[in-house]
């Protein structure tokens, strides 16, 4: 409509061209002959190759993301939360009693709360619910959420009492924001601070975005997370065995070779999802632990193989480090690939 209106040559072409765009636009609303089709390497389309049942249920656009809800996945999946096609996260079906959420407990990713006991939790990036769920489960008494996505919001809600109206609930404070931004603006203290697979990785996995910028990782997050930790408080960090080295160095610049050395916790899930890789738990705690708890660790936790457990199994390289038996920027020197601490001047 602009290009008719200022154009002085070529003022009937430009009006043709508008109404052919115009008529274009009305007639995919009827058709949708220009929707967006399968994309072979995403992984929703992946899923829905796989799992003929499911479908598509909603879809929702905001300025910086697409986030499809896909029905049709065995229990104890309602749905599952798709952004931009390719990193998801589920909605778990609940009835909403706490006595329900209790078998989560003994869910891989809920093995750091054997820990604590009735912990005040912040989950940072919540998506569809899980570790929201889990934290009940383990006995919060108290769930901060922040989710830096309205529309991921909106989809659980949409969900109502077949999710237990998880984001209604009455020791669940839903926050929308981003996680270090609302951390710095609060004085409370957590007894658990759990980032899950809270960044997504679907803009990069062209590798058009490879140095894309994260400050949930860097030494100065980390120094935000442990700032805003009861005495007893733990950070958690779930991902995968490839991102241990970082979350280890990180923790070594912040709190020195030996100080780290007895509060951090590394683990893998001995028994992943066929054609998953194993999950990764990290663990820093405010305080160093104790024999008990790595004794329990080590022999009880059969869910999880132990990387680095305090005094009782320190898995190479990182032995050498924790012991200070090299420096850290030895230990960077000599690895085979980028092991260095990130900042938030070079957050890559």
């Amino acid at each position: 409509a602009a290009a008719a209106c200022f154009s002085r040559r070529r003022r009937v072409a430009a009006a043709v061209a508008v109404a052919l765009i115009a008529a274009a636009v009305g007639w995919n609303g009827r058709t949708g002959a220009f929707s967006i089709h399968s994309a072979p390497t995403k992984g929703l389309y992946q899923h829905l190759a796989a799992n003929p049942g499911a479908k598509i249920t909603q879809t929702g656009w905001n300025s910086y993301s697409r986030i499809d809800a896909v029905e049709g996945f065995a229990p104890p999946y309602l749905a599952r939360l798709y952004i931009d096609s390719d990193a998801w996260t589920n909605v778990v079906r609940w009835d909403g009693r706490e006595e329900s959420t209790r078998p989560m407990r003994d869910w891989y990713r809920a093995l750091p709360f054997r820990l604590t006991r009735e912990p005040e939790v912040l989950v940072i990036g919540p998506g569809g619910g899980a570790d929201v769920l889990v934290s009940l489960g383990a006995g919060a008494r108290k769930v901060t959420a922040v989710e830096l996505n309205p529309l991921m919001l909106q989809f659980v809600r949409h969900y109502g009492a077949e999710a237990g109206n998880l984001y209604d609930q009455k020791k669940v404070e839903v926050l929308l924001g981003e996680g270090r931004n609302t951390l710095s603006r609060t004085d409370r203290r957590f007894d658990v601070i759990l980032l899950g697979f809270v960044d997504s990785w679907a803009s990069v996995s062209s590798g058009g975005l490879s140095l894309s910028e994260n400050y949930l990782y860097t030494v100065e997050a980390f120094r935000a997370y442990y700032d805003h930790l009861s005495d007893d408080g733990m950070l958690v960090i779930l991902r995968w065995a490839i991102d241990i080295p970082r979350l280890v160095t990180n923790s070594v610049a912040l709190l020195g070779a030996s100080t780290a050395s007895s509060r951090i916790l590394a683990l893998l899930e001995r028994d992943p999802a066929p054609g998953d890789p194993p999950q990764m738990t990290f663990v820093l705690r405010k305080r160093p632990f104790t024999a008990d708890e790595t004794r329990q660790v080590a022999e009880e936790w059969t869910a999880a193989r132990p990387v680095i457990v305090p005094g009782r199994r320190v898995e190479s390289p990182y032995d050498g480090l924790l012991s200070g038996a090299i420096s850290l920027e030895q230990f960077a020197a000599d690895a085979p690939q980028r092991v260095d601490p990130v900042y938030d001047d070079s957050p890559f």
